[in-house]
């Protein structure tokens, strides 16, 4: 684990914990995907809920629900979009007013998108697709934030060159498939005449 990041806001205090290992705290109440989409955009939405202001998909966790149901179903809801190649990043304290609770984090990539459509609680109004460079400019969640999208971006680097080596060695296998193919045609025909 990587030394937690702090960040004071008002009353707040909230802590950045970057880990691999699934956290032994209590009570977990939120789960936010920093989602990804085939070409490296990060998928960001609009909600309306406190003033308009861009974040993550994601919310609440329901009873019986695991964090990954949940960001599951937030991500639908939310933005109508399926998630896979989901992985744990870590986990945010927050503390304040007497009470402290916490959120966790996952990276994940868009396996498919349908039309948006309004989410159940009626709060998001927009989805959209942005460089992860600009994530800043948009969520304004200061170093936690920062310390946040560049363990996303991490994770990103190591699942994209995973896929895109699957890919290449996909198509490879297929070509010699086909050429291997096109050789018993090609000799069975021979044979045959």
């Amino acid at each position: 684990m990587k030394a937690p990041i702090v960040q004071k806001s008002g009353s707040i205090t909230y802590t950045w914990y970057e880990t691999d290992k699934f956290p032994k705290v209590w009570p977990i109440t939120q789960a936010y995907p920093f989602c990804f989409n085939s070409v490296g955009k990060l998928l960001i939405v609009q909600s309306k809920r406190g003033g308009l202001h861009w974040t993550l998909p994601g919310g609440m966790i329901e009873k019986g629900e695991s964090s990954i149901d949940a960001l599951k179903r937030e991500a639908w809801e939310e933005a109508n979009v399926r998630l896979e190649d989901i992985q744990f990043m870590g986990y945010q304290e927050v503390a304040g007013k007497g009470e402290i609770f916490y959120q966790v984090r996952y990276f994940a990539v868009v396996k498919m998108m349908s039309k948006l459509t309004a989410d159940p609680d009626g709060d998001i109004v927009v989805r959209r697709f942005i460089n992860p460079k600009d994530f800043s400019k948009y969520l304004k969640w200061g170093k936690t934030g920062e310390a946040m999208i560049r363990c996303a971006l991490d994770h990103k680097k190591s699942d994209f060159v995973i896929t895109r080596s699957t890919k290449i060695s996909f198509v490879l296998l297929l070509v010699i498939t086909v050429v291997a193919l096109t050789f018993v045609l090609w000799f069975f025909l021979k044979i045959i005449k």
